[in-house]
Order: structure tokens, then sequence, then C-alpha cells
């Protein structure tokens, strides 16, 4: 009883943001005791769920707790609220332990209570918080998510803009991990997207700026799902062009990589916001990631601003070494597609391309493809990016049976 009241303690210290280092290692302890001399059973599943909450809240990432949690929580399920299912599985989303077992359980425990008619028992940030949990650690449940789909749906009609984005990035995220085995996840996936619409379009209209990061995921998810929604792309790149001064970088960048995904050419009014704010404040805050979806969406949208690529170029090369080969892809890539001149990138680019195309059999097949799909213009061999260079010529002619191997093309290919 003692360690469960401690354990509800430390979940209220995290939620107010309280709590010393001193506090949670002390808790681990007693917990991590309690449950040794109980083989796993001197502590309720409500503790463990509220611990696990805790620590991810606070960030003690404790891998002796998280995996001895792994080990009896599955057994406890049943003896667990929604909410306390909702909290373990976020708990392990959150910390970036994907344990199959703690999924695999939670998941099924949701599923068949709302298979039974109790989804009653969730409320709208649980449920938001489950499926997004299962999502993020790529834990295949299209049973769930198709039980929880008319559950969802309400939520999507009264809930939060936070508890809308988490939902549909969630539905959206565990559409694109199954489609190529679940075609009914798909279907799932399409039809909350479909009936979400209305409901968002409500929302935008009364948009707080707090909620923009909220309202550039729900973009994100129809985009990443294949949706395109002119009227509420529409609208939300006004709400989006509005309040341009409240966005951060990420939010900026997705608008134009989901309008650029979804094929939507209409949203002048954001678009036309992002190259001017671009071009007034810089990409000083932009990491690898924002950079390369900047660019590309640019480039998707047929938008060759030269004050976004000029700006682009330059903040690429300052953080060349903090670009994956599939980020870097995309952004040579996009610098060709709008035929804009980059000779400082193109030299300063090369030896990392190369680099980073052996290193890995995904950057290797994204670089080969993108860069051979330049057109007559290139050279021979199809490498546009290295032309500036004689040196970087050769080093691409010495490499470019290795990249082949690594990218998995066949000797003729």
């Amino acid at each position: 009883g003692e360690v469960d009241d401690l354990c509800a303690l430390v979940a209220g210290c995290a939620v107010a943001g309280g709590g010393t280092p001193q506090l949670y290692d002390a808790v681990e302890r007693a917990v991590l005791q309690r449950m040794h001399r109980g083989r796993g059973r001197g502590v309720s599943p409500q503790a463990l769920a509220h611990t696990a909450r805790a620590f991810s809240r606070a960030q003690h990432v404790s891998f002796r707790f998280f995996a001895a949690a792994a080990e009896a929580v599955p057994a406890g399920v049943c003896d667990l609220s929604m909410l306390h299912l909702s909290d373990v599985a976020w708990a392990y989303a959150a910390v970036e332990m994907a344990s199959g077992a703690v999924f695999e359980a939670v998941a099924a425990e949701a599923t068949q209570r709302f298979s039974a008619g109790r989804a009653h028992e969730a409320t709208a940030a649980s449920l938001a918080h489950l499926l997004w949990a299962c999502a993020r650690a790529l834990h295949h449940a299209p049973a769930l998510f198709s039980a929880a789909a008319a559950q969802a749906q309400r939520v999507l009609e009264n809930g939060t803009m936070r508890d809308t984005s988490l939902i549909l990035w969630a539905y959206s995220a565990a559409d694109a991990a199954s489609r190529d085995d679940a075609a009914a996840a798909g279907a799932c996936a399409t039809g909350v997207l479909d009936s979400a619409e209305a409901a968002v379009l409500r929302k935008v209209a009364d948009l707080a700026s707090s909620d923009i990061p909220e309202l550039t995921t729900i973009l994100w998810a129809y985009a990443a799902a294949s949706l395109c929604k002119p009227a509420l792309f529409e609208a939300a790149g006004r709400a989006i062009a509005a309040r341009c001064g409240a966005c951060t970088p990420r939010d900026l960048t997705t608008v134009v990589w989901a309008c650029a995904a979804a094929q939507h050419r209409g949203s002048d009014a954001a678009l036309h916001t992002v190259t001017t704010w671009v071009a007034q404040h810089g990409l000083a805050g932009y990491n690898a990631q924002d950079l390369a979806n900047l660019v590309w969406g640019c480039a998707r949208l047929a938008r060759a601003d030269p004050h976004v690529f000029n700006a682009a170029e330059a903040a690429i090369i300052g953080r060349l070494h903090d670009f994956n080969g599939l980020s870097l892809a995309k952004a040579l890539w996009a610098f060709q597609r709008v035929a804009h001149k980059a000779p400082a990138l193109h030299e300063a680019a090369a030896g990392t391309a190369l680099e980073k195309a052996a290193a890995s059999p995904d950057a290797a097949r994204a670089l080969w493809v993108h860069t051979a799909a330049a057109g007559p213009s290139t050279r021979g061999d199809g490498h546009i990016h290295v032309e500036h260079s004689v040196e970087s010529a050769g080093k691409v002619k010495q490499a470019l049976p290795r990249v082949r191997r690594r990218a998995g093309f066949r000797p003729e290919g």
C-alpha cells in the first residue's frame, strides 16, 4: 500500500512539473525492490501505470523499471481502467521502449472493451493517447483501430484540437505502417479522416495561435494518407498565414510538405507567407529535416523562389553533416528540379552524398534514383550534383559500383 501511494504521489508531481531526480530515483528503487520481493506481483498494475507515466513525463528513462514493468503489466491489464491502459501505452511510446508484450496486451484489452460496447469508458484524451502510442511505437493493431473508429469519430466531432490531431495522426501513421499487408487498415483510416473534415474546418475557424502545431499535424495526417482536401487545406493555409509570427520552423515546413505531398497547389496564402517569412528572417532555426522538407515541398509545388533557395543553400552547407542520406537526396533533388544553380552546395555535398550512400542501402537507392532522374542534362553517369569538380567526378566514378550494390541494383541497372 505504501508503495502504491508513493507511485500515485510521484505521478502527481510529474503532472504538476515538480519532483527532483532524487525523488524519481528513490521511487524507482522502492518499486523495483517490492517487485523483486513479490516476484513481479508486489506492486499493483495501477501503481505501475502511475509510475510509468510519471517517469516518461519527467524524462526519467529507467530501463530497469520499464523492463521489469513490461514483465508484470500484461498479466494485470484487465484490472486497469482505460485511463491507465492509455497511460501505460503512452509511457512506453514516449520513452521509445517498444515492448511488444505490453502493447499486445494493452491493445487486446482495449479492443475487447470497445467491441463489448464499453467505449464510454475512454475519455477523449485517453483514447487519443492510446491510439497515438500504438502508432508511435509501430505496433500493428488494426483490430484496435477498427474497434475504436466509432468512438474516435465522436471525439473528433467534439474534442479539443490536440485530441483531434493525435487521433488523426495515429490513424494516418497506422495506415502508412500497415498499408502493404492490411487493406482494411487503409479503409478504416480513410473513413475516419474523411468523416473528420467538417469538424476540423469548424475548429480552424476558431483557431488559437497555440493550436498551430496541432493544425499542421492534421495537415500532415491527410497528406500522409494521400488525401487532398482542398477546402481544408485552403482554410488551414489562410489561418496559418494570419498567424505566421506564432509559427515555428517545423510548423511552416510541415505546411509546405503537406501541400506538396497531397498535391494541393492552391494554398497561395500560406506558401506566399512562408516564402516571405524566409526572405525576411532567414533559416537560422531550421534543422536538417526542416530544410529538406522545405525545399522538397517548394520544388514539388513548382515554387522556385530564389530567396528561399538561396537561404536554403547556405543553411544546408552549414548543417551538411546533420543530414541523413534520404534528406540530403531530397534537398539535392529539389535544387535540380527547379533548376536553381547552387554550385557551392553541389561541391560541398559531393563527398557527404557518397559517404551517406555507401553506408546505407536506403540512402544509396534514394540518392541514385533522385540523381539519375535528372534527365538528359546530366552527365552519362547521371550524377549531376558533382559535375562542378573534376576531383569529385573521379570519386563518383570510382564509387558507382559500390553505390549500385548498396542500393540493390542489378549490374545491368
